[in-house]
């Protein structure tokens, strides 16, 4: 029993896209949520979830670290994330 995912990161200067592949195996984590860490970022213009943007509330940046976290639902489907600077 597994659950397995591929993450592509491609940076930008205009935005970068984090793709979750769609997962492998039969197990289902119990922990709901997926936590991004981003460091060494500018404050971003908005972050989406598969073209929808996320709540304000599911993006948290912190100017001093330059560290963003982003949280998203886990799923066992492909997941693209794109942050636009």
């Amino acid at each position: 029993v597994y659950f397995r995912r591929t993450v592509a990161y491609q940076p930008g200067s205009q935005q970068t896209v984090i793709t979750l592949s769609a997962a492998q195996g039969s197990y289902r984590p119990p922990r709901p949520d997926n936590v991004i860490e981003l460091h060494w970022t500018p404050k971003p213009a908005g972050v989406e979830l598969n073209g929808t943007p996320l709540p304000g509330s599911a993006a948290h940046y912190n100017r001093k670290l330059q560290r963003l976290l982003i949280t998203i639902p886990q799923s066992a489907a492909r997941q693209t994330v794109t942050v636009r600077w």
